[in-house]
């Protein structure tokens, strides 16, 4: 079966999670010779993901993003940096705090 590859914006994407949450098990497997399990895995462990990092950011905790072997980190009010802020400040300390802890 040929593979076809597209993007989407929050928007669809969003829809397309709300989509599949109101699919029961059954109704799905319907589906298996457009999309496979894997693809329904990876489905499920994206909206994971986009969840922990909005938690991360209301919890104030800056999501960590990789490009090209760089570290960028996006700060709770949406900044995108290069500077480590589990380097220093308020972040520094809760780590500390979490690791000290063990």
């Amino acid at each position: 079966m040929p593979t076809v590859t597209f993007s989407m914006n929050d928007e669809i994407y969003d829809k397309l999670m709300d989509f599949v949450d109101t699919l029961s098990r059954d109704s799905i497997s319907i589906y298996k010779m457009d999309i496979n399990e894997s693809d329904i895995i990876q489905i499920i462990g994206n909206k994971a993901v986009k969840e922990a990092q909005r938690k991360n950011l209301e919890n104030g905790i800056a999501n960590v993003y990789s490009k090209n072997g760089v570290m960028y980190f996006q700060l709770p009010d949406g900044t995108i940096t290069m500077d480590n802020p589990f380097e220093k400040g308020e972040l520094k300390e809760r780590l500390d705090a979490l690791t000290s802890a063990s």
